[in-house]
């Protein structure tokens, strides 16, 4: 007999049961198995075993039909859903995990995703490229700290430019000027590359190798850069 692969005692068979012996319990029990795999009734000596067999088996059918109700159900939803479908897969085909149309949009959804896979690769390298290009200055564009007070901020590039024009002894010299003039002041420069420069125009320091009489004038358009 079709059905599930278990039958259902319920708890309110209890009492019934309790009135056999272990003997006429255990040839209800056998005979239940029995009943539930291949749907037999056997032959009953015991009038009190025949009693508790007629009204579990009665739950045993019940529950057979249940389930059978619940499979057909199932079936036919199935077939609704696979009728839907018929424009993509008119049949399934024996010994195929996919049909020809499903196998064609599989490998279409597998060649979708490495090509954003791909593109996400791409996007990564561009990113890191990106990031390369524009990665906070090197040393050489990050202002630094100059001075024994620190006020006069330089990059290294505007440093080393100072000391090629003017030399570094001069340089320094200047430096210290304009940080212990901040200090004392207290006075703050918008650009201290063009305040050192202008100082040292002030006072007519050359840039090495210019043997004219004048040397040209760096200003800043920033009135608080102007040394005085």
């Amino acid at each position: 007999m079709a059905g599930p692969k278990y039958f259902m005692v319920y708890f309110d068979c209890k009492q019934h049961i309790d009135m056999l012996s272990d003997q006429q319990a255990g040839m209800l029990f056998k005979a239940l198995f029995e009943f539930a795999v291949s749907g037999e009734i056997p032959e009953f000596s015991d009038g009190m075993v025949k009693m508790a067999f007629s009204f579990l088996s009665a739950q045993i059918g019940r529950d057979l039909l249940s389930y059978n109700e619940k499979c057909e159900r199932n079936r036919i939803n199935a077939l609704k859903r696979w009728e839907k479908n018929t424009n993509e897969c008119d049949r399934i085909q024996p010994n195929a995990t996919l049909c020809q149309t499903c196998q064609e949009k599989e490998e279409e959804k597998e060649k979708e995703e490495k090509k954003e896979k791909e593109e996400e690769k791409d996007k990564e390298k561009t990113s890191l490229s990106d990031k390369s290009d524009h990665t906070p200055k090197s040393s050489k564009s990050k202002k630094r700290k100059f001075g024994e007070y620190g006020h006069v901020r330089l990059t290294d590039e505007e440093y080393q430019r100072l000391c090629d024009d003017y030399g570094q002894e001069t340089v320094d010299t200047y430096i210290a000027k304009c940080d212990e003039y901040c200090e004392i002041k207290p006075k703050t420069y918008g650009n201290y590359n063009l305040a050192i420069r202008n100082w040292l125009n002030r006072d007519n320091i050359r840039k090495r190798g210019d043997n004219s009489e004048s040397s040209p004038v760096y200003r800043s358009t920033d009135p608080n850069d102007e040394p005085f």
